[in-house]
């Protein structure tokens, strides 16, 4: 798992929030999972956030999960690969406990967080927008952490290869299948996050659902935020077919004009909730 830029982090959060919040549902399912578990125990939650980046994902989870779970505590720890955005989520999280480690040692992690008192309630797993960077031992490790430990799971905001823009353009079929390949580079997952989790979760017994949510940007008002979409893909088309660059660098052109005149791209998310 490689850390994601902070400033990016926080400029894509206000799309996070409104996209997530069409999967409320699927919060409710792990939160009455949950509450099933809390009548066996007085013990707080513990809730592991991963890919924690800045704290955005752990925050929105917290005030959601929270709302739920009325008089219940949640232990947040904050599991990150990169110390970096962990300083800024040790900020905003000040009573969480923050961890330095890679995602194949969550099983052993957790194994020892429970050995805390204030770590032994019930478990939930949760992540935004990570599927995509993992492979498949890294899943095999979130699923086998959640069977250990009758753990549930809310894995919201992972990409599914399916974006949309208006007005079309003869190249962005390439574009948009090009990133896709760059994406899954170095056995990475890419699109295939939340449906490979799905699928080892069910092969593990655990209950899976899952929903789609999308992104909605609109030009100009979020001229910003869809600059930053376009370059970083064609970012990626570049690096991974460097004999495209022209091609790939006149649809960026030809798409920064259109800021003005009401360019708009939906981009969606498969959201994956767990429960034992």
């Amino acid at each position: 798992m490689t850390a994601a830029d902070p400033t990016w982090l926080d400029l894509r959060s206000p799309f996070d929030d409104a996209a997530r919040s069409d999967s409320l549902h699927l919060v409710d399912r792990v939160a009455a999972a949950l509450r099933d578990q809390l009548e066996d125990t007085s013990a707080p939650v513990t809730a592991v956030d991963i890919g924690a980046g800045t704290g955005n994902s752990a925050r929105w989870f917290a005030q959601h999960l929270g709302t739920r779970l009325p008089g219940t505590t949640l232990r947040w720890v904050l599991l990150d690969a990169d110390d970096q955005g962990l300083v800024l989520a040790r900020q905003k999280m000040s009573d969480a406990k923050t961890v330095v480690a890679d995602i194949t040692q969550l099983p052993g992690l957790i194994g020892e967080l429970r050995t805390e008192p204030e770590y032994a309630g019930p478990l939930v797993m949760t992540a935004s927008a990570v599927l995509d960077v993992l492979t498949q031992v890294d899943v095999d490790a979130i699923v086998e952490a959640l069977v250990q430990h009758s753990g549930c799971g809310l894995f919201l905001l992972s990409i599914n290869g399916d974006w949309r823009i208006d007005p079309t353009d003869s190249d962005d079929d390439y574009i948009k299948h090009t990133f896709a390949d760059h994406q899954q580079r170095d056995e990475r997952l890419g699109a295939d996050g939340a449906r490979t989790l799905i699928e080892a979760a069910r092969r593990a017994g655990l209950a899976a659902q899952s929903h789609v949510t999308t992104w909605h940007m609109a030009a100009p008002e979020d001229g910003q935020m869809i600059e930053r979409f376009l370059r970083e893909r064609v970012a990626a088309v570049i690096d991974h077919q460097p004999q495209q660059q022209d091609l790939a660098t006149a649809w960026l052109q030809r798409r920064t004009e259109q800021l003005s005149q009401g360019l708009t791209i939906e981009v969606d998310h498969l959201d994956v909730a767990l429960k034992c």
